[in-house]
């Protein structure tokens, strides 16, 4: 099969047809474009990880282990730390008293959600040793179903948003 006059073996390429153009790969593709655009780039690997961009510094990879997910904690336990693949987290127990946040350096844009849905006096959402949370050590959440939503600057600051 060729494409029009180019005449490009399309023997290995993949086209989506019909209404819903759905592409089907069960080895990974990638996506080069010509040289009116250099360096742009999509791929998806057999492994799951998907790349977006060219080359340089605007390279957006994700890999597998790339998810969100909720997490309500009900274990009797006083303290939390937040965990790398942890996104939004619910406390839902009377035990916890304080929520700590990892290191804000190497996690640029990775965005947190802190809930709280328990009865305890108040919930300290915690900056990491020697990084801060809108130029703050701590935020109280006083209430129940308080939150906040947070993201890293990949510094050392977690910026409410």
């Amino acid at each position: 099969m060729f494409l029009l006059e180019e005449k490009i073996n399309l023997s290995n390429s993949m086209i989506p047809l019909g209404p819903d153009s759905v592409i089907t790969s069960h080895k990974g593709f990638e996506v080069i474009p010509d040289e009116t655009a250099p360096g742009a780039f999509f791929s998806v690997l057999q492994s799951g990880s998907v790349t977006v961009g060219g080359n340089g510094s605007d390279d957006v990879t994700l890999g597998a282990a790339v998810k969100s997910s909720f997490k309500s904690i009900i274990d009797p336990i006083t303290n939390y730390d937040v965990a790398d693949d942890d996104y939004a987290v619910e406390i839902a127990n009377d035990t916890i008293n304080t929520i700590t946040l990892p290191a804000a350096e190497g996690k640029g844009g990775k965005n947190y959600v802190i809930s709280r849905r328990s009865n305890n006096n108040n919930l300290i959402v915690q900056a990491y040793a020697g990084d801060n949370i809108d130029s703050r050590t701590v935020i109280e959440l006083k209430r129940m179903y308080d939150h906040i939503e947070i993201m890293s600057n990949d510094i050392d600051t977690w910026y409410i948003i």
